[in-house]
């Protein structure tokens, strides 16, 4: 039996460890600050004994943007396997609302970066990281407000079950509904959208391997496989994100067996089985691609 999630609202400070955050760090490594001295002092605390949880996961996302994908998540796992409750700096004391969001366990553009849009808004963000094969914490930390961030990528489907699952029970308003966020696929959004006067989204079609193989062989075009795609295109493995594995092709000429062979690897190594097709537009000086995190 599920339980009642009304009896499950608490204190949150109990639970919550604090962190850099998000925010804070990915816009540093944008910036070009050198993250490896911050790095190396968290090692350093947690080798000696004084790192918290919220340290581990700043870890785990400092050497992900370092460039070191699987160490950074083999951290995060070993991060979530015991805490999963995380505050991000928040301006006031006393904030104006509290926002709960909910997110898969799963690579640093996995999840929608909400965070960027509360930094400064003195709104206090908690991440709660849903887990395969771990319970809801006991009891909810204190919220006003959750939104699921968790995106539509195979990897976060388990934990958008989670959440379905006691979805209609959720004790505060609860923003992005789980069972929908899977109408966030590029394949399918476009569709969606269609038809909205003054709203112009590129449509994205899925292509298998053989597909782009013709490609690259010069014995299909993307017109074949679709009519949207006459023209320049973007090409994904299928439930990539953050612009991994992306390339974009001009023409048929362009596809040739580098490119495919780079195409080819991305997929492999994130375990896609097809791509991602969508037309590229240029807008003036903007371009515009289809619309989803990443």
């Amino acid at each position: 039996m599920q339980p009642d999630l009304q009896e499950r609202i608490g204190i949150a400070e109990a639970l919550c460890a604090d962190r850099i955050g998000f925010a804070k760090l990915t816009t540093m490594a944008f910036r070009g600050t050198d993250l490896r001295p911050l790095r190396d002092e968290l090692i350093s605390k947690i080798a000696d004994g004084t790192a918290g949880a919220g340290d581990g996961l700043d870890l785990s996302l400092i050497i992900q943007l370092l460039g070191d994908k699987q160490t950074g998540l083999a951290i995060q796992a070993e991060v979530l396997a015991f805490h999963q409750l995380f505050r991000s700096p928040c301006l006031l004391e006393k904030p104006k609302l509290r926002v709960l969001a909910l997110a898969a366990a799963i690579d640093m553009g996995g999840n929608t970066p909400i965070e960027f849009l509360l930094e400064d808004s003195g709104i206090e963000l908690l991440t709660l990281y849903v887990v395969a094969g771990m319970e809801l914490p006991v009891p909810l930390p204190d919220h006003d407000v959750a939104i699921v961030i968790a995106s539509d990528s195979e990897e976060c489907r388990e934990a958008l079950g989670v959440i379905d699952a006691v979805a209609t029970r959720w004790p505060r308003p609860l923003l992005n509904a789980p069972r929908l966020v899977c109408n966030l696929d590029r394949d399918k959004l476009f569709r969606l959208l269609s038809g909205i006067e003054g709203l112009d989204i590129p449509a994205t079609i899925c292509v298998t391997r053989e597909q782009l193989s013709g490609v690259a062989r010069s014995s299909l075009s993307f017109a074949d496989i679709a009519a949207e795609l006459q023209s320049a295109v973007i090409v994904r493995p299928r439930g990539s994100h953050a612009g991994v594995g992306l390339a974009k092709l001009d023409d048929r000429a362009a596809i040739d067996a580098g490119v495919a062979f780079e195409l080819w690897q991305s997929a492999e190594a994130h375990r896609r089985i097809g791509f991602g097709v969508g037309r590229f537009e240029m807008a003036g000086r903007r371009a515009t691609t289809p619309s989803k995190r990443g």
